[in-house]
């Protein structure tokens, strides 16, 4: 829920997209994609080291599918 409400707060102020860094190993990648995210790349940082995915994302489908899935267990 929190994280619906912070999407709501940037959709009110227009914001429509928004780019996450995230490290390629992350376990929240996974929430990410189950909620409309898109993997756009992968960049490595730390002189290679680190492999981190870029996703993009819609807020609005977001926001819609955060919803969809708390509905379940309301």
């Amino acid at each position: 829920m929190m994280v619906t409400h912070l999407l709501d707060f940037y959709i009110d102020k227009g914001m429509e997209n928004m780019v996450i860094y995230n490290p390629h190993f992350a376990p929240s990648n996974d929430f990410y994609l189950k909620f409309g995210s898109e993997l756009d790349r992968q960049v490595h940082q730390m002189n290679g080291k680190l492999p981190v995915d870029i996703f993009l994302v819609n807020m609005l489908t977001m926001k819609n599918k955060m919803e969809q899935s708390l509905k379940k267990y309301s």
